[in-house]
């Protein structure tokens, strides 16, 4: 849970203890804050020669100063490499395995995977966008696409695929040094007042 103020048009976050799970606050973890800020720091600083983000500064471990958005961009980036056991409406497991169905963000997928294994197609990119009411909802590419080119100018879906792609992959990498793996992840994306694309929010 996140506190945030705009001023001077620069976005203040604060990332506190406070943890929610299906829009409900349910506890505080000490020093989760500091974790997630930092963690998502260090991955924006790594990672700003594949793609420019928001970030500006973090004056407190639990802070961060960040560029302002002239437009977010609707869609949810989720990068996935496994099939990673979910009863969540947008987990490709509940759908494959619970709902039967075996095309999934318009992408085919073959009989018999089965839980948390490796996709045999490589990473996958399954966007969503925020429903008016309740959780989020499945696009195809081709909806995807219509609403990143909308927001953010003819070719911004591409732009974004190909820095979501690049920053899975290096994701993928770090972790893999330190014997971890990259299950899945989200990005999300913005316009600066320039025009140019930037990620935004945390990241890994």
């Amino acid at each position: 849970v996140r506190e945030i103020w705009q001023r001077d048009g620069k976005r203040i976050t604060v990332t506190t203890d406070r943890t929610s799970a299906f829009d409900r606050l349910i506890c505080t973890i000490p020093s989760k804050g500091v974790v997630l800020n930092l963690s998502s720091g260090w991955w924006f600083e790594r990672t700003k020669d594949i793609v420019p983000n928001h970030m500006i500064s973090i004056p407190h471990p639990n802070v961060l100063i960040s560029k302002q958005t002239v437009e977010v961009i609707p869609v949810e980036v989720v990068i996935r490499a496994f099939m990673a056991k979910s009863s969540t409406s947008t987990s490709v497991y509940h759908n494959y395995a619970d709902l039967g169905r075996r095309n999934i963000y318009g992408i085919d997928f073959p009989e018999g995977l089965r839980a948390n294994e490796r996709f045999p197609m490589g990473p996958i990119l399954t966007p969503t966008t925020k429903a008016d009411e309740g959780h989020d909802l499945e696009l195809d590419e081709n909806a995807a696409q219509k609403i990143a080119d909308e927001t953010g100018g003819k070719g911004t879906w591409d732009k974004i695929k190909v820095a979501s792609a690049k920053l899975f992959e290096r994701g993928s990498a770090v972790f893999s040094e330190s014997g971890l793996i990259l299950v899945d992840t989200k990005y999300e994306f913005g316009i600066d007042k320039n025009g140019e694309l930037m990620i935004i929010d945390e990241l890994h």
